[in-house]
């Protein structure tokens, strides 16, 4: 077993589809396959079931895969603890306007790499408009409102649909946003802005979703998908509650139905070495896994 087969099988877990997850690793379906077979034979148990076209992890899966996510964390700070930087200093400034977990992870990694930056990180809007920040995260709808010039792209995350594993839909391939015409969802406030995206994602797909919900909390989004009372369409990296072991993320054929997630540096920002050092780090770190998506 290596950390290599690790990842794979995270990436496969994730997307519970042997297909998918081959596109995004930049390998060929059978080099995957045959890498999942020799870690279960190594392992003497099975770690998926096969439902349909899509792969979910079973009981041992689970289990399997919460201590490989615990490993593949320790191996990416044991890596970064080697590469530290400890003589570059400075303070840094960032607001983030969007909730996802590859942006949280690039900075705490940026923050373990460079442990004498000082690092202020915000999410909330502050009261005072004349607030700026050295660098700014957010993502854009390119079918709704792309990015301005200044902003440099990081990534396309695409939107899933949350469903429980037992659903009809669960078992279908390829699945159209349409295939959810007759379920009730959960949306966020109408105050949000995906509130407005998700409705016009739906309209296109020839529906207006019946809402069940609305709350902001992707925990109690997921935790109503986990009862089987309804469905979420939910961005790719969003953050998900480890206990809700029966909400399986499906892709959408509608490839079109994702958001670019960017970082602008404001003027003047350049003369900051550690908002230059940001903003390369990010780059670095997110740019690339999705770069293949249609």
């Amino acid at each position: 077993m290596d950390t290599q087969q690790l990842s794979y099988f995270l990436k496969v877990a994730e997307t519970e589809h042997m297909t998918n997850a081959a596109k995004e690793l930049h390998i060929s379906q059978p080099a995957l396959s045959r890498s999942l077979r020799l870690l279960e034979e190594e392992l003497g148990f099975k770690l998926f079931d096969r439902v349909g076209r899509h792969l979910l992890l079973n009981e041992n899966g689970r289990r399997f895969y919460a201590t490989a996510v615990q490993f593949s964390q320790g191996v990416e700070t044991l890596c970064l603890s080697a590469l530290r930087n400890e003589t570059v200093t400075g303070a840094l400034s960032v607001f983030v306007g969007v909730e996802n977990l590859r942006v949280a992870q690039a900075i705490a990694d940026f923050c373990l790499r460079y442990p004498n930056i000082r690092v202020r990180e915000e999410s909330l809007a502050p009261e005072d408009p004349e607030v700026c920040y050295d660098c700014v995260v957010d993502a854009f709808d390119p079918l709704f409102t792309p990015p301005q010039s200044g902003w440099v792209p990081l990534y396309e995350e695409p939107f899933l649909l949350a469903v429980h594993g037992d659903a009809p839909l669960a078992r279908k391939s390829p699945l159209s946003l349409a295939d959810a015409r007759d379920l009730p969802f959960v949306m966020p406030l109408a105050s949000h802005g995906l509130h407005a995206i998700i409705t016009a994602y739906c309209r296109e797909a020839g529906f207006r979703p019946l809402c069940r919900m609305e709350t902001n909390h992707y925990y109690i989004a997921h935790a109503l998908v986990e009862r089987g009372e309804c469905v979420a369409l939910v961005p790719q990296d969003a953050p998900r509650p480890v206990d809700c072991p029966h909400v399986h993320l499906l892709p959408l054929k509608e490839h079109r139905f994702r958001r670019d997630i960017c970082v602008q540096q404001r003027e003047g920002a350049e003369q900051n070495p550690a908002a230059k050092l940001f903003l390369d780090f990010l780059t670095r770190q997110l740019r690339g896994p999705y770069e293949a998506n249609p």
